[in-house]
């Protein structure tokens, strides 16, 4: 399959307005973190994702996501905590998504018939989600996982300070 860079998003301001955004929902489960996923229409396990619609901020549409694809509702930080390519392959275009961690708080709607949210501990999300992937694609989900993973949960400690300083760097918005 040939695949055209979209990479473009839309500049609005100094900071990209992404192409798509995620819902990476996740719950602390004991002392270990699970991540929810979604089926996608083809079969594949993703985070709860899609269009930002241009009435609404990107916290917003991911917000959104979360709820109608998953059902869920929670906590979600105020900015992406990562992005990440992803293509479809109807349109054979590369997405520019921004990833906002969501911490889901309670199951508040019923999710799309189809998605059949389930939970998963991070190894097991990580392979769900490279099923019927290409490896590119693959690595970039696997990230995000362990991203959110190697992250810290107490934004208000020093070495959130950094972290978040890593991302301004990065360019993450």
């Amino acid at each position: 399959m040939k695949v055209r860079s979209r990479r473009s998003g839309q500049f609005v301001g100094r900071t990209m307005r992404p192409d798509q955004v995620a819902a990476v929902c996740y719950r602390h489960k004991g002392s270990s973190v699970q991540f929810l996923l979604v089926n996608t229409g083809g079969g594949k396990w993703t985070f709860p994702k899609g269009c930002v619609d241009p009435q609404l901020s990107a916290i917003e549409a991911a917000s959104r996501e979360a709820a109608e694809e998953a059902g869920v509702a929670g906590s979600i930080e105020q900015r992406a905590f990562a992005s990440y390519l992803h293509v479809k392959k109807r349109e054979s275009q590369e997405f520019v998504v921004a990833a906002y961690l969501l911490r889901v708080r309670k199951a508040a709607f019923r999710p799309e018939a189809h998605r059949n949210p389930t939970w998963f501990p991070p190894q097991e999300a990580k392979k769900r989600l490279a099923k019927y992937r290409p490896r590119k694609y693959r690595d970039e989900l696997k990230r995000i996982v362990d991203t959110h993973q190697d992250r810290p949960h107490d934004l208000s400690s020093p070495s959130s300070a950094d972290w978040l300083r890593s991302l301004d760097a990065a360019g993450v918005d």
